[in-house]
């Protein structure tokens, strides 16, 4: 038999953009036909974030600016993605 490998979660802390100091916490989920991804970002309401962070300049992006709970932080695997 073998052992089953533990997973390692972490706290998301590395890929935040923007200054700590800042009022809350966002996720930015962004879409277009070919791909999506999402950006986290700390900004003091939804339109700040989305003025920042976001690719408004593309029309071809939808977004959706969802507010996070600092004290209940998204945690990853660390892997990278294929």
């Amino acid at each position: 038999m073998t052992k089953k490998q533990e997973t390692q979660l972490n706290v998301i802390s590395d890929k935040i953009y923007g200054n700590p100091d800042k009022k809350n916490i966002y996720l930015i989920l962004w879409e277009r036909i070919a791909n999506n991804g999402l950006i986290y970002c700390y900004a003091d309401s939804e339109e700040e974030a989305y003025d920042i962070y976001s690719y408004k300049l593309n029309d071809a992006v939808r977004h959706t600016v969802i507010k996070l709970d600092r004290k209940n932080m998204p945690v990853t695997d660390g892997r990278e993605a294929n």
